[in-house]
């Protein structure tokens, strides 16, 4: 059986949280479905927890997109993501933001 790999550049926003002090929350996006009008984005307390539910995330719409039988986007160079999410979920502009290619194997 061949495996396929699967392998998307996620962009994650670090927001201090407005309410509670020295806080923080790390946002993950995939740009490459979030272009597709799917729902990309995912969160946590700290960048473990939020890269835990990026890899989940990108099995599920993967996984989504094999099911409907629709073409799974291609996947941009990381040179060439687009880091501007359109909002802020919290009040301030995140204080630092990464790149990281997020890999899922079937």
């Amino acid at each position: 059986m061949t495996v396929q790999i699967y392998e998307y550049p996620a962009v994650f926003y670090y927001e201090k949280h407005p309410l509670i002090l020295d806080s923080f929350s790390v946002q993950v996006c995939f740009p490459d479905f979030k272009r597709k009008g799917f729902i990309s984005t995912v969160s946590g307390r700290n960048r473990v927890e939020a890269l835990a539910c990026a890899q989940e995330l990108l099995e599920s719409m993967v996984e989504h997109f094999i099911h409907d039988k629709k073409t799974i986007p291609d996947a941009s160079e990381m040179e060439k993501v687009n880091l501007d999410r359109g909002i802020n979920i919290c009040e301030a502009a995140p204080f630092r933001i990464e790149i990281e290619n997020i890999i899922y194997e079937k």
